[in-house]
């Protein structure tokens, strides 16, 4: 019997959740890991905000930041400076700030909400932090306009 319950799916499940119930009890924050591509990890810092640490300078990050939103919706803010943009894609507003790390690493922190800024989107946000990832590997980003 011992032999069966190590093989299969279920012991893996198990394990995931009893870590995710554990970590889900600390501090609020909940680690997803792999849940970005080239992201070394991703947290889960409130109910509509994520945070992603990409492996790449504040400004690349910025300026993948800005294209994304500028695709995919309407840019209503912006600071190349301190590194923030604010946003609007298909009825659900973001905020993105992008926080130098030591080294050639920086956390890009997304915060989502829908119905005119009233309800959390966390999904949202995690998908948009993990475009902004990939894009910042890809090298798909151009200069945000002046």
């Amino acid at each position: 019997m011992n032999q069966r319950l190590g093989r299969g799916p279920l012991p893996v499940l198990l394990t995931f959740g009893l870590l995710v119930l554990g970590s889900t009890s600390l501090s609020g924050c909940i680690l997803v890991a792999g849940a970005a591509v080239g992201a070394a990890a991703v947290g889960v810092s409130t109910d509509d905000t994520i945070e992603v640490v990409v492996k790449e300078t504040p400004e690349r990050a910025y300026d993948a930041a800005f294209q994304e939103l500028d695709e995919r919706g309407t840019l209503l803010d912006r600071d190349p400076e301190q590194f923030y943009l604010e946003g609007k894609i298909e009825g659900t507003f973001y905020r993105v700030d992008i926080l130098a790390q030591r080294g050639k690493a920086c956390r890009v922190r997304v915060k989502a909400r829908k119905l005119e800024k009233t309800l959390p989107d966390l999904a949202a946000a995690q998908a948009l932090a993990n475009s902004i990832s990939t894009r910042t590997i890809s090298g798909a980003s151009r200069p945000p306009t002046p």
